[in-house]
Formats: structure tokens, sequence, C-alpha cells
């Protein structure tokens, strides 16, 4: 009996996290379409680019534009992360 209640629960709970696998509504089907056929487009080495966001300032030092322009042109990074501080003295 326990273990049908507990297959229920997971089976229910398998429905409902696919439910809730639905996109953002700010996202329109034309822009699907445009994100889509842009993907498609791109190489592996691109793809996998976009996958990486690297840290633009190291250990609160100010950040290296000519560095992170190579990023942007020789591994088609994704994207730039800016923190403040120090990266370890944000440990607890």
């Amino acid at each position: 009996m326990l273990k049908r209640y507990f297959s229920f629960i997971l089976s229910v709970l398998f429905c409902l996290s696919i439910q809730a696998q639905k996109g953002p509504e700010f996202l329109e089907p034309a822009q699907n379409h445009w994100v889509d056929s842009v993907f498609s487009q791109l190489t592996v080495e691109e793809k996998v680019g976009q996958l990486l966001m690297p840290r633009g300032n190291v250990s609160g030092r100010p950040h290296d534009v000519e560095k992170l322009m190579r990023y942007v042109k020789d591994y088609h990074i994704g994207g730039i992360v800016f923190l403040p501080g120090h990266l370890l003295s944000k440990q607890g």
C-alpha cells in the first residue's frame, strides 16, 4: 500500500514538473523563430562559446578590456560577469 502511494506521489510530482517547463511569457513565437534561425547557423565552436561567461574583473582589479575583447572574438563567449570585490572575500 505504501509503495503504491509513493509511486502515485512521484507520478504527480513528475507531471507537475513537466507543466512547469514553459517558456517565459515575454518571449513571442516570432522571437522563438528568430532565435532558432540564428542558433542553427552557429558553428559548434560558437555554440559552446555561448555557454561561457567569464568573470570580467578579477580580485577587485579593473577589467582588462583587451582581454575581454579577445574572449569575444576568439571564443565567441555568451556574456561577461562583473562582480564587486575579491572572490575569496565572499566565502563564509
